[in-house]
C-alpha cells in the first residue's frame, strides 16, 4: 500500500515538474517570437509591456481600429537617377529612415514596413493605445520637421550634388513659384478606421501587419499630397478624433477611386499662417463649393500672389481647377471632387 502511495506521489510530482519545464519553454518560445517579431517595429517600452502579458497572443489574427500613417520622399525615382551611385542612395534613404522611424517608435506606434523609399505604420496595435490619432499626427508634425536636418545633411556631403538634386525635381515645374525649395520633401498621409492585423505571409516568412479599407484609404491620402502641393492629408475619421490642438485646415470633399462614399480631407498645418489668408481661403473654397467658379479664381489667384509659399501650390492647383469649371461647369456640381485614378 505504501508502495503504491509513493509511486503516486511520485508520478504526481513528476507531471507537475513536466507541465512546468513544458510551461517555461511555452512562454520562453513566446517571447522569442514576440522579440523576433517586434523588436525592430515598436518601443522598448512597448516590447516590455508585450511581454508582461503572457496570456495574451499578440500574433493572433485580430480586427481592431487604427490608424495608419504612409510617408513617401517626392520624386525619388528622380534623386535615386541624380545621385546614380547606389551606395550613396542606400546612405540617404539609412539617414532619412533613421529620424522618421525614431519619430514613430516614439509615439509608440509600429512600423509595418518599408516600400523603397516609403513608410508604413499604425497605431493601437499590438498594444492598445487610447489617442492613436494624436500619435500619429505627431509624428507626421515631427517627419516634416526632420526634413531640415536630412536636407543640411545632404548639403554638408556634397553641395552640387544636392543642388543637381533640386534642378532636377523642379525640372519639369514650369512657374518658378511652385517648384520645391529643398530636395528632399514627403507626403504623409494618415486614416483612422478598422482593419486586420495579425501576420500575414507564406509559410515561415510572414510579416505582421494591417490590411483593409483603412489601410488603403490612408495610402490614397499619401498620393494626393502630391496633388494638393501639401506634406501632410488627414481623413475627417482621423481629424474627429483628434484631442490635442493641431493646426488644420479643410482641403477638399472627395470621392477617391474605388469608393462610392465622399469624404473631407484636411491637411495639418506644420508652418504659420495668419488670420487674413485663411478667411481668404475658406471664402473661396465655399465659392468654389457653391459652383461660382469665377468668384472662386479671383480669390485663389489673390492667395497665390500673397499667401505662404507653402501654400502656394494648393492655391495654384484650385486656380488651374477653377478655371477649368468656368469654361465647363461640372454636371450636377454638389462641391465634391471625384478622382478617376489612383495618386
Amino acid at each position: 500500500m505504501i508502495d503504491i502511495i509513493s509511486i503516486i506521489i511520485i508520478l504526481l510530482v513528476t507531471s507537475g515538474v513536466v507541465f512546468i519545464i513544458r510551461r517555461f519553454f511555452a512562454f520562453y518560445r513566446l517571447q522569442k517570437e514576440l522579440k523576433a517579431t517586434f523588436s525592430k517595429k515598436v518601443s522598448p517600452a512597448v516590447m516590455k509591456n508585450m511581454l508582461k502579458e503572457p496570456k495574451i497572443d499578440f500574433l493572433d489574427s485580430r480586427e481592431l481600429d487604427i490608424t495608419i500613417l504612409f510617408s513617401d520622399i517626392r520624386g525619388f525615382t528622380t534623386i535615386s537617377e541624380t545621385i546614380a551611385n547606389p551606395d550613396c542612395v542606400i546612405s540617404l534613404l539609412n539617414h532619412y529612415f533613421t529620424p522618421m522611424v525614431d519619430s514613430i517608435i516614439s509615439k509608440d506606434g509600429t512600423v509595418d514596413k518599408f516600400i523603397g523609399d516609403a513608410i508604413m505604420a499604425f497605431w493601437n496595435a499590438p498594444t492598445p493605445h487610447q489617442y492613436h490619432p494624436d500619435e500619429a499626427v505627431s509624428s507626421a508634425l515631427q517627419q516634416v520637421e526632420a526634413l531640415d536636418e536630412i536636407n543640411n545633411w545632404l548639403k554638408l556631403q556634397d553641395q552640387t550634388l544636392y543642388n543637381q538634386i533640386l534642378e532636377a525635381i523642379n525640372q519639369d515645374i514650369a512657374d518658378p513659384k511652385a517648384r520645391y525649395f529643398q530636395a528632399i520633401n514627403i507626403g504623409v498621409g494618415i486614416n483612422s478606421g478598422v482593419a486586420m492585423i495579425g501576420e500575414i505571409g507564406s509559410s515561415g516568412k510572414a510579416d505582421y501587419t494591417a490590411i483593409g479599407d483603412s489601410v488603403n484609404l490612408a495610402s490614397r491620402l499619401e498620393g494626393l499630397c502630391k496633388v494638393y502641393g501639401v506634406a501632410i492629408i488627414i481623413s475627417e475619421q482621423t481629424k474627429n478624433r483628434l484631442t490635442k490642438d493641431f493646426k488644420l485646415r479643410e482641403l477638399d470633399r472627395v470621392r477617391v477611386k474605388g469608393k462610392n462614399k465622399d469624404l473631407r480631407i484636411y491637411e495639418v498645418l506644420h508652418f504659420n499662417i495668419d488670420d487674413w489668408e485663411l478667411k481668404c481661403y475658406y471664402k473661396a473654397l465655399n465659392l468654389y463649393r457653391k459652383g461660382r467658379f469665377q468668384n472662386a479664381y479671383l480669390y485663389f489667384r489673390k492667395l497665390t500672389q500673397k499667401g505662404t509659399k507653402e501654400s502656394y501650390r494648393l492655391y495654384k492647383m484650385y486656380q488651374q481647377r477653377c478655371a477649368k469649371f468656368k469654361l465647363n461647369p461640372p454636371k450636377n456640381w454638389d462641391g465634391i471632387f471625384i478622382f478617376k485614378r489612383k495618386y
